[in-house]
C-alpha cells in the first residue's frame, strides 16, 4: 500500500500525481488540517478529492479545534502502528513537518518521497537534503513532554532513524540532483492541456503581509507598483488578480477597490483552469508564487516573469530564503522585474 501524508491542496495534487504512476497499488491518503490554515485550506483539498480516487481517505483534526487535532494525530499513530507491515512506500508532503517524520520512522520506511509542496522544496533541497540531512527529527529543537517521547518510541519512533528521500517535483528536470534521486512531477493526470488563453495579465497572489515578509502597507505600495509595471508593458490587456487562499480579506477588497479584478479560486490554480470555464491567462506574473512556474510549464505558457520583493523591508531571517528564491528563479531563465523603478525596469 502506498501512504500519503499532506497538509495542504498542493500537497494532495501532487499525491494524486504520484499516485497515478502506480495506480494498481493500493493507497490511503491522511490529511490533517491545521488550526492555522483556516477554512480556506480545508474548503479546497475537499474540492481537489471530488472525483479523485483514494482507496482510503483519513481526515485528522476536521472540526479545526486544536485540541481534538491533537487527538486525532495520536489515535492515528496508533493505528498506524498496527499496519506498518501492509505500507510499502510513504509519501510526505512537508519536510517540515514532526508528524510527518514520525510517521515514516512507525513504519520505517527507508526511502520515503517528499511531494511537490511548492518553492519551499528548493530551500529544503539546499539547505538539508543535499547536505545529508533527511530526519528532520534528528535536528529538531521542537520540545516534547516525557509521555509522548515515550509514546513515540513505543510506537517505533525514537527521531533518530536512518532514511533517504526521492524528490517528486516540477522544478528539476534531471534524475539526479546532488545525489539526491529526482522524480519529475509533469502534472499529466489531473490537468488538461487545453490551448485556449484569456486575453488578460494574471497576477499569482502569495500571502506576503499575511505571512510576515512584508506589512500590509508595505504590500500594498509593491502590488500597486508591480500593476503599474504590468499597465506599461501589456498595454490594453486587463489585469487578473488570483487570490492565494492565505489572502486576507481586507487585501482583496483593497485590491477591488483599485480597480483591478479579483478571482478567488477553489482549487490550486494548477487544477483551477482545467475544472473551470475560464481557461488561464496569456501572460503570467507573480512575487515567488510557484503557481506562476507550474501554470506555465502544465499549459504551454510563454509569457511568465517575477516581480522582484523589496529585500531590503523583509526581515533578515526571511530575506536569505527570499533570495535564495529569486536566484533559482534567475537560473531556470526567468524574467525578474524590480516594479520600484519605473519605466526603467532592470532585471534582479
Amino acid at each position: 500500500m502506498n501512504l500519503y501524508l499532506v497538509e495542504s491542496p498542493l500537497q494532495l495534487l501532487s499525491a494524486i500525481e504520484l499516485q497515478s504512476l502506480t495506480p494498481s497499488k493500493k493507497s490511503t491518503v491522511v490529511i490533517r488540517y491545521e488550526v492555522r490554515d483556516g477554512n480556506r485550506n480545508r474548503d479546497q483539498i475537499r474540492e481537489l478529492l471530488k472525483n479523485m480516487r483514494f482507496d482510503r481517505v483519513v481526515e485528522l483534526g476536521k472540526n479545526l479545534n486544536s485540541i481534538s487535532q491533537r487527538i486525532d494525530l495520536l489515535n492515528f499513530m496508533v493505528r498506524l502502528s498496527g499496519v506498518r507491515d501492509e505500507i510499502q512506500q510513504v509519501a510526505i508532503g512537508d519536510w517540515r513537518s514532526t508528524w510527518m517524520h514520525r510517521c515514516i520512522e512507525i513504519v520505517g520506511a527507508k526511502e520515503p518521497i517528499l511531494l511537490d509542496d511548492g518553492i519551499i522544496v528548493v530551500h529544503i533541497m539546499n539547505n538539508f537534503l543535499c547536505k545529508g540531512i533527511h530526519n528532520k527529527l534528528k535536528i529538531s529543537s521542537t520540545p516534547s513532554t516525557r509521555f509522548k517521547n515515550i509514546l513515540y518510541y513505543a510506537l517505533g519512533s525514537n527521531g533518530n532513524a536512518e532514511y533517504k528521500f526521492s524528490l517528486f517535483t516540477s522544478f528539476y528536470n534531471q534524475s539526479v540532483v546532488n545525489n539526491i534521486n529526482i522524480l519529475e512531477n509533469r502534472y499529466e493526470h489531473t490537468v488538461s492541456r487545453n490551448a485556449s488563453r484569456e486575453s488578460c495579465v494574471g497576477y499569482f497572489g502569495t500571502k506576503y503581509s499575511e505571512g510576515k515578509y512584508l506589512t500590509f502597507e508595505q504590500e500594498i505600495t509593491f502590488l500597486s507598483n508591480a500593476f503599474k509595471f504590468i499597465e506599461r508593458e501589456y498595454d490594453g490587456l486587463p489585469i487578473v488578480y488570483y487570490a492565494h487562499r492565505g489572502d486576507a480579506h481586507k487585501k482583496l477588497e483593497y485590491i477591488s477597490s483599485m480597480g483591478i479584478e479579483v478571482r478567488v479560486p477553489t482549487l490550486p490554480l494548477e487544477a483551477h483552469f482545467m475544472r473551470h470555464e475560464s481557461p488561464p491567462p496569456s501572460v503570467i506574473v507573480g512575487g515567488f508564487s510557484t503557481a506562476v512556474i507550474n501554470v506555465s510549464k502544465i499549459y504551454g505558457i510563454e509569457e511568465a516573469l517575477f516581480m522582484l520583493l523589496p529585500i531590503g523591508l523583509i526581515s533578515k531571517n526571511k530575506a536569505a530564503h527570499v533570495i535564495e528564491i529569486y536566484n533559482f528563479y534567475k537560473e531556470m531563465g526567468y524574467r525578474i522585474v524590480d516594479p520600484s523603478f519605473g519605466n526603467r525596469r532592470p532585471q534582479a
